[in-house]
């Protein structure tokens, strides 16, 4: 399979089971195998909350995380400023500049020594 075809689920949650089942008969060992897949996603889908207009997981993510979420999102953007106020990325793109520099520096300090 070279290319990725669409979720399941995401297709059983628009109503698109038809399609949900070609991938699956895709992506499943026998066909008994992705109708009983089918089944499941389709029994899923009719407990889970429907959102309309397609924000629910920004609403979720920004608007009002819940207090996992919060934690996980305060990590993520505290560990990315940490890395961008400390200079890291200095450090990465000049050292092979230092190293460079070092290795002529050791070359002198092993030409001297040689006297």
């Amino acid at each position: 399979m070279l290319a990725m075809p669409e979720s399941p689920q995401w297709l059983a949650m628009r109503g698109r089971h038809g399609e949900a089942h070609t991938v699956l008969l895709l992506t499943s060992d026998t066909p008994s195998e992705a109708g009983l897949r089918l089944a499941e996603i389709k029994q899923a889908t009719a407990k889970a909350p429907q959102t309309i207009g397609g924000g629910g997981v920004w609403n979720k993510l920004i608007v009002r995380p819940s207090a996992s979420v919060r934690r996980i999102l305060v990590c993520v953007v505290g560990l990315q400023f940490f890395l961008h106020a400390v200079g890291i990325e200095a450090v990465m793109l000049y050292s092979p500049l230092v190293y460079v520099g070092l290795q002529f520096f050791l070359h002198a300090v092993g030409m001297a020594l040689a006297w």
